[in-house]
C-alpha cells in the first residue's frame, strides 16, 4: 500500500497534482508510471497504449490536502503564540523606554 505520509510520497503527490494542473488535459501514463505505478493501467497486449486510472489519484490527493490542512493549522497556532510573545516583548520595551525617559527627565 502507498504510504501517503512519507516525505518521498508527499513530493510524488505534489508533482502529480502539479502535472494535472499545468496540463489541464491529463497525465502521460509513461511519466506517471515511475512515480505512481498504481495509477497506470496496462492492457493484455504489451504494445497497447498505457491508460490512466485517475480514480486512484483521488484518495492520494484527499489525504495530501488533509495533511496540508493539519500543517496550516499548526502554523496558525505557532503564529498566534509568536504574536503573543511579540506583543509582550513590545510592551516590555515600551515600559523600559518610558522608565528611562522619566529617569533622565527628558521631555519630548
Amino acid at each position: 500500500m502507498l504510504d501517503l505520509f512519507s516525505h518521498r510520497n508527499k513530493s510524488r503527490v505534489l508533482l502529480i497534482a502539479a502535472l494535472i494542473l499545468l496540463n489541464h488535459l491529463g497525465l502521460i501514463a509513461q511519466e506517471v508510471e515511475p512515480l505512481m505505478p498504481e495509477m497506470v493501467e496496462k492492457g493484455a497486449d504489451a504494445s497497447a497504449p498505457l491508460g490512466m486510472n485517475y480514480n486512484n489519484l483521488i484518495p492520494v490527493l484527499v489525504n495530501a490536502i488533509k495533511q496540508q490542512q493539519q500543517q496550516i493549522s499548526a502554523l496558525r497556532r505557532e503564529k498566534a503564540a509568536l504574536d503573543v510573545r511579540l506583543a509582550a516583548l513590545e510592551m516590555r520595551t515600551e515600559r523600559r523606554a518610558h522608565t528611562r525617559h522619566r529617569r533622565t527627565g527628558s521631555t519630548s
